[in-house]
């Protein structure tokens, strides 16, 4: 079985790959399953659960995405306040210049999760935390979910 999240977007998206310095790098298009997955877990806190059982929970769990057809990415330089290498006392930051890229779907984004092995109960574990996931990506990077489906089979476009 397969939980089909159809997310709208509400703010641009950002989110750089774990290697890239923070003064630069290219933005992902979509999130990635592990930042989806991180993302159900800090939802799991934010309600009161057991994040460890969350964890082991969606730790196997196979993702697919489905982006929009049209997304707009917005490539802009930006002041940011980042460590000196040689301190002076007063001065804890120094300003420079960081590349950001922002992204902007066309339309909604749907992510499937399957679900398989699970029981019924963990399955509306599964849907209940969806609910509390308003962000992806770096933080300010809005969400808002319009509905969950469930579906035996999913098709492929």
């Amino acid at each position: 079985m397969w939980l089909v999240a159809i997310y709208a977007q509400t703010s641009l998206f950002s989110l750089k790959a774990s290697h890239v310095t923070s003064s630069g790098g290219k933005s992902n298009l979509v999130p990635t399953m592990y930042s989806f997955k991180m993302a159900l877990i800090d939802a799991a806190f934010r309600v009161g659960m057991d994040g460890e059982e969350v964890f082991q929970l969606v730790k196997p769990v196979k993702m697919c995405f489905r982006p929009p057809e049209k997304v707009v990415v917005n490539n802009s330089f930006i002041k940011i306040l980042r460590e000196p290498k040689n301190p002076v006392q007063g001065q804890p930051y120094t300003q420079s210049v960081g590349y950001r890229e922002f992204v902007h779907y066309g339309s909604v984004l749907e992510i499937a999760l399957e679900l398989n092995d699970f029981s019924n109960e963990n399955v509306g574990l599964i849907e209940k935390l969806l609910w509390h996931v308003n962000y992806l990506g770096k933080r300010g990077s809005f969400v808002q979910l319009n509905r969950v489906t469930r579906e035996e089979v999913l098709e492929r476009s």
